[in-house]
């Protein structure tokens, strides 16, 4: 009977601690930037690609990303303002990465494209391998509803890929409709054409 009851008791509370996690879990509140594909937040996976065949070389790629919150969800005419002020990002605050966003639906900001590098850039909000610090700001107008920090980390996959060119054929002098033009030469070798990424 004794120990029926101590089974009973210990099986009660080991309900009430996973309840309790729960419960905390569910609390806790959760910001960053979240990844389509990747169940943890604030972990942004990037590929850098390694190009082989007809023309080799590599390039460091990109991933779409969106900031989100749990405390403060988006909201008709509100922005999220975000700067990356990582150790090794530029200290120049004219240079330093950022990115404006709008955050006004669903639960994420505008999609945000983020790349390798250390400085501003128009398209690409530039991250750092490694654990990255960010400041945000979320805005109403010009009320700032929340600020704050948080972190997160940046990894780098290699992707290997075959890429091939276009064959470009010289040019000659021939009519089309009467008109004389420059047509591809097909008696020539064609050079081949490398794409500029």
């Amino acid at each position: 009977m004794k120990t029926r009851y101590l089974v009973s008791v210990a099986v009660l509370l080991l309900g009430w601690m996973g309840l309790t996690q729960i419960v905390k879990a569910e609390g806790d509140t959760e910001i960053g930037f979240e990844t389509e594909g990747e169940t943890t937040l604030n972990k942004i996976t990037i590929p850098h690609y390694q190009y082989t065949g007809e023309c080799p070389g590599e390039e460091d790629g990109s991933i779409k990303t969106w900031f989100t919150s749990s405390e403060f969800v988006p909201m008709p005419k509100e922005r999220v303002i975000i700067h990356n002020i990582s150790r090794g990002i530029s200290p120049d605050p004219e240079k330093q990465p950022f990115t404006d966003r709008e955050y006004v639906k669903g639960r994420s900001s505008e999609e945000i494209d983020m790349k390798i590098g250390h400085e501003h850039n128009i398209q690409f909000f530039q991250v750092l391998p490694g654990v990255n610090t960010f400041e945000y700001e979320i805005r109403n107008g010009d009320t700032v509803i929340k600020r704050g920090k948080f972190k997160a980390e940046v990894l780098t996959i290699i992707v290997k890929k075959e890429r091939k060119g276009t064959p470009v054929y010289p040019t000659k002098p021939g009519k089309i409709f009467g008109v004389t033009v420059n047509v591809p030469d097909t008696s020539k070798q064609p050079v081949v054409q490398c794409p500029d990424k």
